[in-house]
Order: structure tokens, then sequence, then C-alpha cells
């Protein structure tokens, strides 16, 4: 198996092949190319990529298509690629499991740094191994592979989804307060609140956080009770039609209900992102320096945070660690060559 992470493009045009392939080549990348749906299915099955950058338009079989067939067993990172930026097709593409959505004409340079992020959240493990998987009865949710499977079959999530799963599964019984899921909520929105500061815009690469916080929003308001206007009052469970739910199910309440359920999830959603602002605000001077340290670095350790939020130098990277602890054994093998 390659040392390097393969990358499954899966596009009809040829132009985005060449082009994307070649940023991909330059950063060390291996990747593969399928030109139909058909082809990038069987391709993700012999080659099992480590993410798949996939076209939503696509001949023989489609994106969409592709994309819930991958998602019925296997949790790989998919990131959507189209010309088509209709609302409902970004939401389609992320409730069937894609991992970010981005819209064409596109920079290789966004897809490359958007290909990076998703990896590198992937990539991180918790520390405890026995607490990153969750198995009850006719029940596992893993943080190791980002699956859940309900009766040994695996069932379509998001990778937020599972996330949010997991938080909810930890420990059965456990309380959470209005307070905890507001800053889960919070942090969900520090992207987008992000955008807004430093870009003054929005774009697509906070969707799947949009998406956590407001399916949190949502039980907040709908089934936890959390909500003064609401009231404590269940509605969901698997028919509802709120703000992040498909519309095409039925819902348990009337229409007035429903906008009030819809309004509050606003409420709460705008709520974190301008609490998300705020803190960003007051910390914009580490916001800069964790961006000049990912532009150096590409990833940020725990280490690494921990010294940026107290205003410390940064620990060398192991790399760099290992290079210099190198040098004085080489410079005395080195002395010794030449005194002999």
């Amino acid at each position: 198996m390659s040392m390097y992470p393969l990358i499954l493009i899966a596009d009809d045009d040829p132009v985005v092949h060449e082009s994307l392939g070649l940023y991909l080549s330059s950063e060390g990348y291996e990747h593969q190319s399928a030109y139909d749906g058909q082809q990038a299915l069987e391709m993700f099955e012999s080659l099992h990529p480590d993410l798949m950058v996939l076209d939503l338009m696509m001949p023989k079989v489609s994106g969409l298509d592709v994309c819930r067939q991958i998602r019925q067993n296997s949790a790989t990172p998919i990131i959507m690629l189209t010309a088509k930026g209709e609302e409902i097709d970004r939401i389609l593409g992320l409730e069937l499991g894609a991992d970010d959505y981005i819209v064409k004409p596109f920079s290789p340079r966004e897809v490359l740094a958007r290909i990076k992020a998703v990896l590198r959240r992937f990539s991180e493990k918790p520390s405890d191994d026995d607490s990153s998987i969750i198995r009850l009865p006719q029940l596992e949710i893993s943080l190791e592979n980002y699956q859940v499977k309900a009766a040994g079959k695996v069932i379509p999530c998001t990778p937020k989804e599972v996330e949010i799963l997991h938080m909810l599964c930890s420990n059965v019984g456990q309380v959470y307060s209005r307070e905890q899921i507001l800053s889960r909520i919070t942090v969900a929105m520090g992207g987008r609140a992000a955008e807004a500061l430093i870009i003054e815009d929005v774009t697509t690469g906070a969707s799947a956080d949009l998406q956590s916080a407001t399916e949190l929003a949502r039980r907040m308001v709908a089934q936890f009770g959390m909500d003064d206007v609401i009231g404590p009052v269940y509605h969901g469970g698997n028919t509802e039609v709120f703000l992040g739910r498909d519309f095409a199910q039925s819902r348990d309440c009337s229409e007035k209900v429903a906008a009030q359920i819809d309004e509050e999830i606003r409420k709460v959603a705008s709520a974190c992102q301008e609490r998300a602002i705020n803190i960003l605000k007051a910390n914009m001077d580490k916001l800069h320096r964790m961006a000049d340290v990912l532009l150096d670095r590409e990833t940020i350790t725990k280490p690494e945070l921990d010294a940026i939020m107290k205003g410390e130098a940064l620990p060398e990277p192991a790399a760099q660690r290992a290079q210099t602890g190198s040098q004085p054994e080489a410079a005395a093998e080195g002395g010794a060559a030449h005194e002999s």
C-alpha cells in the first residue's frame, strides 16, 4: 500500500483530470481517474482510495447515485464537484453523505486545500482507542472510520452526524445541559464566523459544520424541550420536516408550529454564530497565528495549539526535531573521519 494518499477523481471532463491531477502530483498525492459513474464505482472497490472527488453529473451512473452506493458500506470522504450550484443540489449531496461541495468553475488550489482539510479531519484519531468506538445492542458508532452500523448494516452518515451520535451515546444516561449543546453549536459555526470576519463573505466550505449545527439546534428546539417558545413538547422522531430534514417527509404538528420551530432553530443558529464571531474578535491575534502555522506546517498538533492559546513559542515539528537530533551525530562522524 502506498504511503501517499490516493485520490480518485471521478469526472467526465478531461480538463478537470488534467488540471487537478497536476496540482495533486505537485503535492505528492497519487491519483486515478474515472470518467463515468460505473467506472468510478468499480475503481473505488478495487483501489480503496483515501478520498474521492466526485462530479454530480456523469454518464451511466450519476454522482448522487455513486455517493449513495458508496455510503452503504464505506465512510471514505467524498467531495462533490459540479457545475450545478442550486441549494437543493448541495443539500442532496450532503444529505447523501458528501463531506464537502465545490461548485464549478473552481480553482484547483481551492480543491487541493479542501482535500487537505478533509483528509486532516479524517486522520485525527481520539487518543483513547477504547472510547472511539461505542457498541450497544444492535448499534455500533466508530470514530476510527466514521461509520455507524445498525444490526451489522452500515448506515449512511456524514462525519458530523457520526460525531453527534457518538456524543449523545458516549455515556448512556448522561445528561447534556442547554449550555453544553449551545457551546457545540457555537464551535460548529466557527468556520462560517471566521469567513465572515476575514474574507467578509461566505463559501460552501462550512456546509458540513452548518448541517451539524442545524441538526443540534433542531433537536434542542423540537425534541429536547429547551426552547421557551415551543415549550416542553416533543416534535419529530423520524417524521419531522424542520430545518435540516427532508421536506418530502411527513410531520406530526401543524403548519403554524412547524413555522415556529423553523424560526426558533434560526434564532439559535444565528445567536451561536454571533457568539462565535465575538469569541474570534476577542482572539483575533490567535486566529491569525493559527492561520500562519497552518500555511507553514499544514496541520496543528495539540501541543502547538496549546502554545498558540498561551502566547508561547511553538515546539519544533517532529520531523525538524529528528533532523536536528541527527546533526550532532553526523557532525561527530564527519569529525572522526577527518581525524582519521
